[in-house]
């Protein structure tokens, strides 16, 4: 095992000094690296102690390649992208998965010599487990393998190492049972189950990523945005970390540092130094320079806050092609101070749409901004009633990290775009409130504009 870690960590050393763009390197590691662990962990027992050396170097490359600082959680790497984590495979839980889905093959193989050698032999270790002349039942069997340590399951020593005992183990760290090993076999883990062996590896490594980020979305601070992410059901609009749609390297250099929040800014210096929290360009001793600060809410940048505002506002009005569209102006004769970005008419129908791009603070952020919009022009709906048209008001949600509301999805069948267009548009949004959250960044820090 020590030389095939050996080969990985040297492919993984050549991936990393390659002229390949950043989410290439990514694409090449999961498409490459992977596989070749995920062999040699199938074909032959592996220790924890023998990964260590790969697990270090795949953990540092990745954050390399990504631009973290080493003080980044892990867990944002083997998370799964439905929290804007990276969806690799964590060596550790990839040698008990892999020790699962092999047990589980070999018990349920389509050849049924090799099912009986295979059972026979299982029932004879789980005999002399429990110390047994009868041959156990199957309960018996099943709770050996999933790791049991009740009654005389308790005997077992692993001082003899065989595939049973290894899954023993595995099932164990990872909590997985195993039910019916000597029938049509199922496993289950976290309250689901899935049958048959050909699922038994998507199953595990899916629960294996939710792990990760449950984990990610613990963490008070770095998990701020994941647990804003999770919210959304359309996980393409974070495929940009894994085809670059729409963004420019320095664009990700600074999307994954900002989405853990390890950008140096005062405020997170401050934990680390006496280096003052307090913004640099507000002067103001109340306002600490976070990064929902500053490319949310500093003074100073409203004008580049208000660009990324107006650059998803064009991306949006550009791709409606339905009524008469009016962009930024007064409802006529409509009372108030409205100013709603987009009103379109379409015979007696009238939408109105208001565009903002908050910071994601929590798992409701998005929905909240909607509903403020949605409050904001509410009363127009009265005003149209009363010239006999139908209107109906949506906020439209970008998060200024990249985040999709789920809500947007009722504005675009609103204005019948169609559904060929729509995962590109998701795309090209989340890419160009990133790219505007850079330069508002970068021009915070060094007064230069972008």
């Amino acid at each position: 095992m020590k030389s095939i870690t050996d080969r990985l960590i040297a492919d993984l050393e050549k991936i990393h000094v390659s002229l390949l763009a950043p989410w290439q390197k990514l694409d090449a590691i999961r498409t490459f690296i992977q596989p070749g662990l995920t062999y040699a962990l199938r074909s032959c027992p592996v220790s924890r102690e023998s990964l260590k050396e790969y697990r270090s170097k795949l953990v540092g490359i990745l954050k390399s390649i990504c631009h973290l600082p080493k003080r980044a959680s892990n867990s944002y790497l083997f998370a799964d992208k439905s929290v804007g984590g990276l969806g690799f495979q964590d060596p550790f839980d990839e040698r008990h998965v892999q020790t699962i889905v092999h047990t589980v093959k070999i018990i349920s193989a389509s050849d049924p010599l090799i099912v009986n050698i295979s059972r026979d032999q299982l029932t004879s270790v789980v005999k002399r487990c429990v110390k047994s002349k009868d041959i156990p039942s199957s309960k018996v069997i099943d709770g050996f393998l999933s790791g049991s340590q009740d009654g005389s399951l308790a005997n077992h020593q692993n001082s003899s190492i065989t595939l049973w005992s290894r899954c023993r183990i595995s099932c164990r760290a990872l909590n997985v049972l195993i039910h019916d090993a000597m029938g049509k076999i199922s496993i289950s883990m976290n309250e689901s189950t899935t049958d048959g062996d050909k699922k038994v590896a998507s199953f595990l490594h899916r629960h294996m990523k939710l792990k990760h980020a449950s984990i990610l979305k613990s963490l008070k601070d770095q998990g701020k945005v994941a647990r804003c992410l999770e919210s959304c059901r359309l996980i393409s609009t974070n495929n940009w970390s894994f085809d670059g749609t729409g963004l420019r390297f320095c664009d990700w250099r600074f999307i994954h540092r900002a989405r853990t929040n390890t950008l140096p800014t005062n405020d997170v210096k401050s934990r680390w130094s006496d280096a003052s929290p307090v913004c640099r360009r507000c002067h103001s001793l109340n306002v600490n320079e976070t990064l929902p600060h500053i490319i949310c809410h500093c003074k100073p940048n409203m004008t580049a806050i208000t660009a990324r505002h107006n650059r998803i506002l064009n991306r949006l009005t550009n791709a409606i092609h339905l009524g008469e569209v009016t962009i930024d102006q007064v409802v006529p004769g409509a009372p108030g101070l409205n100013r709603p970005d987009i009103v379109v008419r379409s015979g007696n129908k009238v939408i109105i749409i208001d565009v903002t791009c908050p910071f994601k603070n929590d798992d409701s952020s998005l929905e909240m901004a909607a509903q403020r919009k949605v409050n904001k022009y509410d009363y127009l709906i009265d005003h149209f009633q009363q010239h006999n048209q139908d209107a109906k008001v949506f906020g439209f949600v970008v998060g200024s990290l990249g985040a999709w509301f789920n809500g947007n999805e009722n504005v675009l069948n609103e204005l019948q775009i169609n559904s060929r267009y729509r995962t590109l548009f998701r795309k090209l949004c989340c890419a160009d409130a990133i790219r505007v959250s850079r330069n508002i960044y970068v021009q915070h820090l060094t007064g230069v504009p972008q």
